[in-house]
């Protein structure tokens, strides 16, 4: 079925609509044609990378050295299994394991995950089991196989799936100082079905279950539970906003201003996003903005939250 790529928020560094001189987007605008994208790679305040499903081929639009030309620019590289950076494109990991940087060099090794906070912190399997300094990094509950690794600005997690899933989060300082990595199990998600992680901004980290809950993991204390009706199947994370997907309705919640809930700036209750018409399958949000992928289905009419 076709897609449709909807924004909406900060569009000062014209990553959301690069032909929009608008430095606001209050509401979805469809930037399908304008980007030539129906799918979204990566997306930060600064540039978005996008993907046409059809022809496989990759844009970036924004501010970024990747985007010479200021507007939008094709990507002549495959598809990479993830985008390393926060606030901007750092490196690439490719489908064969290796990463490759912004000017196309790759590595000689390969690697099973790799991710790279803003402060510019790097974790790989290899780094999990082996420091710089030669000191095993390891946790009596970490499993060797089966991991994912996910960073926000200055944070790190790894995800262990299988039986019992346990979510860690990697720690490198003790009261302000520097000291050799560590795992520390997140309390509160013991052995709760994973369905996706979502690293969002203002370093906190989302969570979507097998069960259709969402976790919101703040700077501080344990994760908490999202009142959401219905069975929750996206979430995006913003600055001081949540967007969160459920099989029949689209929720916000903004702490920070207007982000598409009609003529209101601030609202700490969640407001049914409307004027959605599909079926959202996938959120992805940035510090100040948003993106959902839209798959048009005239069976499936999405409804506003109430």
């Amino acid at each position: 079925m076709p897609r449709r790529l909807l924004a909406w928020g900060n569009n000062v560094a014209r990553a959301l609509d690069p032909t929009s001189e608008e430095p606001l987007l209050p509401a979805p605008v469809d930037i399908t044609k304008a980007t030539g994208c129906d799918e979204v790679v990566f997306h930060s305040w600064a540039c978005t990378i996008g993907r046409d499903r059809m022809s496989g081929k990759l844009f970036a639009w924004g501010i970024h050295p990747l985007i010479p030309d200021g507007i939008i620019s094709s990507l002549d590289m495959p598809t990479p299994r993830k985008v390393l950076g926060v606030g901007q494109p750092a490196g690439f990991l490719m489908p064969d394991g290796t990463i490759r940087d912004l000017a196309g060099r790759s590595s000689s090794r390969t690697c099973q995950d790799v991710v790279m906070t803003e402060q510019g912190d790097t974790y790989t399997f290899q780094d999990l089991l082996e420091t710089a300094a030669g000191t095993p990094l390891a946790h009596p509950l970490l499993p060797l196989s089966n991991l994912e690794l996910y960073a926000t600005e200055s944070r790190a997690f790894v995800l262990a799936r299988g039986v019992m899933p346990l979510l860690f989060e990697i720690h490198t300082l003790e009261g302000h100082k520097p000291c050799p990595p560590r795992l520390e199990v997140v309390s509160g998600l013991e052995g709760v079905g994973i369905k996706s992680i979502v690293p969002g901004s203002s370093n906190r980290l989302g969570v979507v279950s097998d069960a259709g809950e969402a976790w919101i993991l703040g700077r501080r204390g344990e994760p908490e539970l999202q009142e959401i009706d219905g069975d929750i199947e996206f979430l995006g994370l913003g600055s001081a906003f949540e967007v969160v997907v459920t099989d029949a309705a689209a929720w916000v919640r903004d702490d920070f201003g207007q982000l598409g809930i009609s003529d209101q700036d601030t609202t700490e209750d969640w407001v049914g996003l409307s004027g959605l018409s599909g079926r959202i399958v996938d959120v992805v949000s940035a510090r100040w903005s948003t993106f959902v992928t839209v798959e048009d289905d005239s069976d499936n009419e999405l409804q506003q939250g109430r």
